[in-house]
């Protein structure tokens, strides 16, 4: 498991890779899926070619920009494209997230 995250945590995405639409999005960490060198999402295989952990997100607000030219509320991520936002420095994207729960 990760030492920098935890599921739960809110996350800036940082990584142009993860599709420049993303890039500033907050999103929560639901689960990790661990540093499995592939794996299946929605039917499609993905390669984690830096082995790092995997994590699956959701996003708080509008839809997510996947590579395939669709829009998730929920997928995987390599934990390297993340930056984490604890608490006391995201004090608004925690307020927005308990309004809308």
């Amino acid at each position: 498991m990760s030492e920098t995250f935890k599921a739960g945590d809110l996350a800036l995405i940082v990584d142009r890779k993860a599709r420049d639409s993303n890039v500033g999005r907050v999103v929560r960490l639901i689960e990790s899926l661990g540093c499995p060198d592939l794996y299946d999402w929605d039917g499609v295989t993905y390669r984690n070619f830096k082995g790092g952990q995997v994590w699956v997100i959701e996003a708080d607000g509008q839809p997510l920009e996947t590579r395939y030219a669709g829009y998730v509320d929920r997928g995987p991520i390599c934990e390297w494209k993340l930056m984490p936002l604890r608490s006391d420095f995201a004090p608004e994207q925690q307020r927005a997230h308990e309004l809308s729960a």
